[in-house]
């Protein structure tokens, strides 16, 4: 049985479990991962947005909205090219699914019949949820699925994808990834190669649909938390109207980026560098805005780093860290706006 969280039933049917799941502090997660356990095996608690925090909300929506509208029109005419009617926008929750719900209201608008999303989870390690995946195939045409997510930052995702449908026993299934903001040269269709703040990145639950991020599960759907402890700053259809009220038409946009390997190269090289030297295991640096976001809301960040404190896309990242405690240095070389460095529960 699907859901829609707190958008509404036409935009999107998660395809989770919903679930009583314990939370566990941010130190007791950290604690239990560096222990070897899985991070997909709990949730920490998600806390309201602050007055501050909600600011920067609104500034980098204000600063960035009309740009990201100009962005999902990209990928929305481009699937429209493709695939067309029929089209199952397939995102990966959470932070693609809000950019999967742009992208079936801008179909629909556009006259694309027959659009349907759903949103699934993947996880780092583990894959895809093949349960998902098989009701998908039962209720929609497989060769017309597209899989969608907000940005890269290390590729993680894409190539987990792909793994993922090399071992899929079911109808073949395109293993291209779609995203807005392509970091690493990773993904196979990206809007820009660009390290800027998509306003949904900032905020979890809250602009997601009231749905936590998701825990793995098998057999059965990948579980997660709804969050009607939230409801009072939920901004999720907020979110979505406001972008679409600046959406470009789609006969007057480009078409989206092919994956281009000298970006894929360049991604690479850079991680290096920042493992070379902090001496850290891959798993435990993120690079760019989103990532360092989502450190910062939901781990234990051990530094910050920051190509120019003055760029305002950094200032909730700024705010963040002081209220975390977490130290920020400035890196001019970054070819990306920030990056984060998690902390292990020893430090």
């Amino acid at each position: 049985m699907t859901f829609s969280g707190s958008y509404a039933p036409e935009d999107v049917r998660f395809l989770l479990e919903p679930a009583e799941i314990a939370e566990l502090s941010i130190a007791e997660k950290e604690r239990r991962i560096d222990a070897g356990e899985h991070y997909s095996d709990f949730l920490s608690a998600e806390k309201p947005p602050t007055e501050a925090y909600l600011s920067a909300y609104e500034a980098a929506l204000a600063r960035n909205g009309d740009r990201l509208a100009g962005d999902v029109a990209v990928l929305a005419r481009s699937l429209a090219e493709e695939v067309g009617p029929g089209l199952t926008i397939v995102s990966l929750a959470r932070a693609g699914t809000p950019i999967g719900v742009l992208l079936k209201r801008l179909l629909d608008r556009a006259g694309i019949v027959d659009v349907a999303h759903y949103s699934i989870s993947i996880v780092r390690d583990r894959g895809l949820d093949f349960e998902a995946l098989r009701q998908l195939v039962a209720a929609r045409d497989p060769s017309r699925i597209r899989f969608v997510d907000g940005w890269t930052g290390k590729g993680v995702i894409r190539r987990e994808l792909r793994r993922s449908l090399a071992e899929w026993r079911g109808p073949a299934l395109e293993d291209e990834l779609w995203v807005v903001s392509d970091l690493s040269g990773t993904s196979d269709r990206c809007a820009t190669r660009d390290d800027y703040l998509i306003p949904s990145a900032i905020l979890g639950g809250t602009i997601s649909g009231l749905v936590s991020r998701t825990v793995w599960s098998s057999p059965g759907l990948h579980r997660c938390r709804r969050l009607p402890e939230l409801s009072a700053f939920d901004g999720s259809r907020a979110f979505i109207e406001r972008i679409l009220a600046s959406t470009p038409d789609l006969s007057k946009v480009p078409l989206a980026l092919r994956r281009n390997e000298t970006a894929e190269a360049a991604g690479a090289a850079s991680l290096k560098k920042l493992l070379l030297k902090y001496g850290m295991e891959e798993n435990k640096i993120k690079p760019g805005l989103g990532e360092s976001t989502r450190v910062l809301l939901r781990r234990m960040p051990r530094l910050i780093l920051i190509r120019d404190p003055a760029e305002p896309d950094v200032a909730h990242l700024q705010l963040l860290a002081r209220e975390r405690g977490a130290p920020v240095e400035i890196e001019p070389s970054l070819p990306y706006q920030a990056a984060a460095l998690i902390a292990t529960a020893g430090d």
